[in-house]
């Protein structure tokens, strides 16, 4: 039988006491079978020190700082074959993904325009050395990618004029000159849609939604909750999370 989650409200310091009195009843009552566990959620909590660091590298300028600071990495020289084999992978994984109808919703998802590669580009150039690094490493994978979509059999792209070209060697005959027009206009205006459709979504998802997937300037408003599922370790410590059968 399914099971939810029921939340019990209870005096902040009383979490313990509240639970051995629900274990016992459950005990007690013979109620194991309806009701499967009951929960303290917590939260994680982390203490941070505050350090003097020296401001600009001069030691008789200090100021108490508080927050993360990264090491500069380590770079390691990995040969080109296996660095281009790892950037295929990527571009493969991608299109099984969109070929496969119970992942394409979210292998789409995966897909940018060059409004979002502009934003990649901003991020990892705002890191410094490593940024550049890193921007270097994308652009490595971009044209990978960009390399192995332009030998794909459509015939807007280099890989239908390959496809012709064994057409021609197969037949012995070169395909009808109005066929080959006719289908390298039509997927040039679908491409050049699909291009523009991409370009709208990662317009708006960076325009209009923020990060969280909300629209822009919204604010999460809960007025009531029924049969609500409560997660272990994302409520406060003044409540309990108790599963059992309705």
């Amino acid at each position: 039988m399914a099971k939810s989650w029921y939340v019990i409200h209870t005096r902040t310091g009383f979490e313990e006491r509240v639970l051995k009195m629900l274990q016992a009843k459950i005990e007690d009552k013979e109620l194991t079978g309806r009701i499967a566990q009951v929960l303290i959620p917590t939260e994680d909590v982390m203490q941070v020190t505050p350090e003097s660091a020296a401001l600009g590298g001069d030691p008789t300028r200090k100021q108490v700082m508080i927050g993360i600071e990264f090491s500069m990495p380590e770079i390691i020289h990995i040969p080109p074959t296996k660095q281009l084999t790892k950037h295929a992978s990527l571009i493969f994984r991608v299109l099984t993904g969109l070929l496969s109808p119970g992942e394409a919703a979210n292998a789409s998802k995966g897909v940018g325009s060059m409004v979002e590669i502009a934003k990649t580009y901003k991020i990892m150039l705002a890191g410094g050395f490593a940024g550049l690094m890193l921007a270097l490493w994308f652009t490595c994978m971009l044209n990978v990618n960009l390399a192995i979509l332009n030998l794909l059999p459509i015939p807007v792209l280099d890989g239908g004029l390959i496809l012709f070209s064994l057409w021609e060697m197969i037949t012995r005959k070169p395909p009808n000159a109005k066929v080959v027009g006719i289908l390298t206009n039509t997927f040039a205006v679908l491409l050049i849609i699909l291009i523009l459709l991409l370009v709208a979504r990662d317009i708006k998802w960076n325009v209009f939604v923020d990060p969280w997937g909300r629209p822009a300037g919204s604010t999460n408003t809960v007025k009531s909750v029924t049969n609500a599922v409560v997660r272990p370790g994302t409520s406060t410590n003044d409540t309990l999370n108790t599963q059992a059968s309705p």
